[in-house]
């Protein structure tokens, strides 16, 4: 990744983690009536960011490739579902594809 892609990337990491923190932050400040400094959320954020990058640095670099569908072999079918809940209805739906 060229730096100029990495000073963006990095800046837009700073920008969207402090929103998150801040609204975060808003959120103690209403429900639990807790104030947090704004060094502290400067202090916590740069924290954060660090963490992430850690994190980031040590996990493999994984290529995705793009498989298209192809046709099976005639004794097998490829089935897939998804299903999903909505709890405050308690109610659930599911669907099943098969094709050969």
């Amino acid at each position: 990744m060229a730096a100029s892609t990495l000073s963006v990337t990095g800046a837009l990491r700073a920008v969207i983690c402090t929103l998150w923190y801040i609204w975060s932050t808003r959120n103690r400040l209403i429900h639990d009536r807790r104030i947090i400094l704004s060094q502290d959320i400067i202090h916590i954020v740069e924290a954060y960011i660090r963490e992430v990058n850690g994190v980031q640095r040590k996990l493999p670099v994984k290529r995705v490739k793009c498989e298209r569908w192809r046709l099976l072999e005639a004794s097998f079918l490829k089935v897939n579902f998804d299903a999903a809940f909505k709890g405050n209805d308690r109610r659930s739906c599911t669907e099943i594809v098969t094709r050969n």
